[in-house]
Order: C-alpha cells, then structure tokens, then sequence
C-alpha cells in the first residue's frame, strides 16, 4: 500500500487466498444503511498470485524464467505488466539496483544460457527499445522522429528504429538506463514518477548449437518486455493541461487492448489491433505465435477499489485467451559425418581469422599514426591531393580497396625495419617534389577556371543582346504600313472647335464653351464653308465624340445641286 494510501486511513480491500486465488472485497458506504454491515466478495483465479512480501526474484522465476527457455529454443516471447497508475508496474520491470526487475533478471539470465549453449562461442544479440507517448512511436535509444509502423511477413515492424548489438549484460545494461532517461515520466497527483508512455524493450537472440547428431543448428528467438503506462481517472491527474491529455491518450490505448483481449476471449473474426498504435506492436504477442506473459499489478487499498477491479477483470479474460502454436525459429546446417571436424576446426579458424583482423587494424592504426608524427617532424606533412594522386603497383590485388591508396603508404620507408636517415631524406625530397609539382598544377586550375569563367560572362552578355535586338525587331514589326505613312494635309479641312478631340498633342489647352461661343472664335466665320465630319481624315490616337458639339452645327447637304 502506498504511503499516501496509508495517510488517508484506507483499508486493505485485497486477500491473497492461496497461490493462485485473489479475493477482493467491495465495502459499503457509511450512508448506504441498506448494506452497511454487508460486505460484497469476488474471488478470482489466475495461474499464480504474490502478496506484497514477494522478492523480484521470486516473481521472476515465476513469470519469466520460462519464457526465457522458450526463447533460446528459437521462439518468441512477451511479457508486459497491466495495472492503474502507481501499482508497481514500473517497479516489476526495472526494479532498482539493490532488487533489480523482470527486464534486468531476464537478461541477465539470457546471457548465461547462450555462454552455455552455444556450439562456437559466437552468438548475436541486438535489441530496440522504443515507447508509445500520445499515440506516437518514438525510439528510445536514438532520439529523433516519431517511427512509422509497417507490416512484412515478420510482423509488425517500427520503420526506421535503431537495432543495437550488444555483447555483454553491462552494455545493455547501459543502453537500458540511457533509454530510461529518455523516456517520458510526470508527477501527477496520483505518482510522483508516472510512466506517461508505453515502453517496449525486444530483444533478438541468435546463436549457433549442436545436438546428439553432431548436426549444427542457427537459432533466432525474440523476447519482449512491455512496460504499460497506469490507466488513471481525471481526477487523478491536472484538468485541462498536458497530464491531462497524456492521461485521455493512456486511457484510449488500453481501452483498445481491452477490446482485442475481449474479441479474442469471444473467438471473433475481426480484432481490431489497429485502434492504438500499443495494439499494433502487440499484435503478435496477444493474437501470434507467441508465448505471453501478462503481469497485473493492484493496490489493495479500497480507495483504489474501481481500479483494482477493472485490472483483476482483464487479467482474468486476458487468462482465457489461446495464442498459436510458437514454432522453432532454427535452421539446419546440414554437415556430413566425415566432415564433423573439418567442420568445426573451419569455425575456429574462422574465429581466430577476425580476431587477427581486429588485430591487424589496430596495429594498422598505430603504425599511419607513429609515420604521419615522423614526417612532421622532418618535413612539412604531404596534401592530400597529393596522396590520391598517386597511383599503387600493377601488382596489387584489383579486390582490394587499397589500391587506390598512394604509393609512398608501401614504400620501406614505412616499414619498422627502415630506420636509415637517408632513405627518409630521400623520401622527404620526392615528397617535396610532389608538393611543387601539385601546386604549379593547382595554379594551372585557378588560370583555367579564371578564363572558363570570364568566357562564360561573355557569352551570357552575348546572349542578352541578342535577345535585346529579337525583341527590338518583334516590336518593328508589329507597327504598320498606315502608321508609318506620312499624313497628307487635307485642303478642305476647316479648323474647328472639334479639332482639339483629334489633336495629337498632349498639351493642347482645353477651351471652354464660352469660349467657343464668342465673336472672336475663329469657328463662327468660317463655319458656312465647313465639311461634314465623315470627310475629314481622322487621326488614330483620339477618336472624336459622336455627340454634336457647342458652338456649331452640320452643314446640310444641298440636295437641288
């Protein structure tokens, strides 16, 4: 019971029958005279149930251990812990250094049998850790992207996720709590460190093993540890902020396994694993070929009776559901009798041939690094132009990648037996050689680019004006014959007051009607002998009103003539 639990005087609504019977009692409310001094039971049965003074190790070689085996025999296993907010879920599977949990013990343990086992020694394990936070995957080890899940033949599968291969318990020891830090955890009213997110540590097992036959065997299996993040009320967390919606995300993913674990009890066609991303990556461990583990963690505070029950009433229909038959995940290498150990001396010097290679890089490493220090001090260190410029021996393997290395790396020069003074005066001439001759051709590329550069700006300016003079002729030729044509003057025009609606000239002063109306308008005295408007030649630039202007009329045509 937790300590705030204890500060608030509940009571302990839980009982630990046996190993394998929970009983948990409904008290009534001190208002509800009716049932007041009755008390409401229900006993639930699961495969195995501890009480509070169960050790880490114990609900371990409980749960897990198995799973484990199953595993190093070439199949698949899950185990995840179900329960509300503050039950120990995280607990169960971290635990802490004094009392490590699930994940660390199976490890561990993980490690020891493959030591055992395996036929040659050599065994690969590699392991992903990510987390389900506000409906997005997210990998724990390599912070990044939210991951996208895809579906091959294997299985549900995090694109883009990072697999990590360790080789020891102390490397995945680190990867874990460097995961952990990564990992989303909140103060909320009902935990201090609440889990706001679904975390999912799998592991890949494989390794090499002999049977009575003298036949080699390569086995795969896979382990996952789930970590649920706590179902919790709203009352239980800040309305209307952050926790809150975490909260509402937490809620609708379980809500979902609820959902699978229920269709699947039922024996229905359609399971809806795809409502929740947590559903998807769990796919396999609730509806495959897949042993799995489920872990219910409960308060027996009768404050978090509604809690307890809803986790006891899962785990009880999750207890009904049958998953397939896990097959063996293991490949035969078919060796014949006689060649059992030529077989196997080919391991061990295929063993012992990468560890010489490891072995000779490093020392490869050592020796550029001891000749790189001794050519500066004698002399100023080569470009590295000039090492790729030159070329090796026609002798050199063509499959090997130091071809394209420089032959002054193979010269005795580098050799541990070449310690003559001359023979490194020697080299350091020809390197600076090398030097002078790489820098003439450097200068000869700088003129180069300067002249290719000055003649590319030439032709671009050629290619503007040239583009100028086609749009100057575009222009010409758009202009016609009419327009180009000088204006006859027409004899029998008569300056007119409309003149002005024709007069090409911008600045021609505007006169007013009054002004046209007066004796001294030139229009007055010579209107008897104007022409008709359609004779006059009018200009394109203004088109002339239709509207019959002050001051004067048409001339009527005489018809008697």
């Amino acid at each position: 019971m937790a300590k705030k639990e204890k500060e608030a005087g509940s009571r302990c609504c839980v009982k630990i029958v046996n190993k394998k019977d929970v009983y948990l009692t409904e008290f009534a409310n001190e208002n509800d005279y009716l049932r007041l001094k009755r008390l409401k039971g229900r006993h639930f049965s699961f495969d195995a149930s501890f009480p509070d003074s169960t050790t880490q190790h114990e609900v371990y070689t409980t749960t897990t251990a198995e799973l484990v085996e199953e595993v190093l025999q070439g199949r698949n296993g899950s185990v995840f812990c179900y329960g509300a907010t503050g039950a120990g879920k995280t607990y169960t599977m971290l635990g802490t250094l004094e009392n490590p949990g699930v994940m660390v013990l199976a490890i561990k343990d993980l490690f020891t049998s493959i030591r055992q086992r395996s036929f040659d020694g050599n065994h690969v394990v590699q392991l992903s850790y990510l987390e389900v936070y506000n409906e997005t995957v997210r990998d724990l080890l390599s912070p990044g992207r939210p991951l996208v899940l895809r579906e091959d033949k294997q299985g549900i599968v995090a694109a883009g996720i990072t697999q990590y291969r360790a080789y020891s318990t102390d490397e995945v020891m680190a990867l874990l709590q460097r995961g952990n830090q990564n990992r989303t955890t909140e103060p909320t009213r009902a935990n201090e460190t609440s889990s706001r997110s679904h975390a999912i540590l799998q592991v890949v097992v494989e390794y090499r093993v002999k049977d009575a036959s003298m036949n080699i065997f390569n086995r795969v299996g896979k382990l996952s540890l789930i970590d649920l993040a706590g179902s919790e009320r709203a009352l239980a967390t800040d309305q209307r902020t952050l926790r809150s919606l975490e909260g509402a995300n937490i809620n609708r993913s379980l809500l979902a396994l609820s959902s699978c674990i229920n269709a699947l009890v039922e024996g229905k066609k359609h399971i809806p694993f795809r409502n929740s991303k947590l559903t998807q990556l769990l796919k396999d461990s609730l509806g495959g070929a897949c042993n799995t583990v489920m872990i219910a963690n409960i308060s027996p505070s009768n404050l978090s009776f509604g809690e307890t029950q809803n986790t006891l009433h899962w785990a009880y229909r999750a207890k009904e559901i049958r998953t397939k038959t896990s097959d063996t995940n293991e490949e035969v290498i078919e060796i014949s009798e006689t060649g059992t150990d030529q077989a196997k001396l080919l391991l061990e010097l295929q063993k012992e041939n990468r560890e010489l290679r490891v072995q000779l890089t490093c020392q490869q490493q050592k020796l550029l690094t001891l000749q790189a220090q001794s050519l500066a001090a004698n002399a100023s260190p080569p470009t590295p132009s000039s090492v790729m410029s030159l070329e090796t021996p026609s002798t050199a393997q063509p499959k090997e990648k130091s071809k394209h290395r420089s032959t002054f790396l193979t010269r005795t020069c580098f050799t541990p037996e070449s310690k003559n003074r001359g023979a490194e005066e020697a080299v350091v001439k020809e390197l600076r050689l090398i030097v002078k001759a790489l820098e003439l051709e450097m200068a000869r590329m700088k003129k180069d680019h300067a002249t290719q550069l000055k003649q590319k700006d030439d032709i671009i300016r050629e290619l503007s004006r040239k583009n100028e003079k086609t749009a100057e002729v575009g222009v010409k030729k758009g202009v016609t014959r009419a327009s180009l044509r000088p204006k006859e003057p027409n004899p029998g025009e008569l300056k007119s007051p409309s003149h002005r609606f024709r007069s090409p000239v911008p600045t021609a002063k505007k006169r007013s009607f009054w002004d046209i109306t007066t004796a001294n308008s030139p229009s007055v005295t010579t209107l008897h002998g104007r022409k008709t408007r359609s004779h006059i030649i009018s200009e394109p630039v203004a088109a002339p009103s239709m509207l019959p202007q002050p001051g004067f009329a048409r001339q009527r045509p005489d018809v008697h003539k």
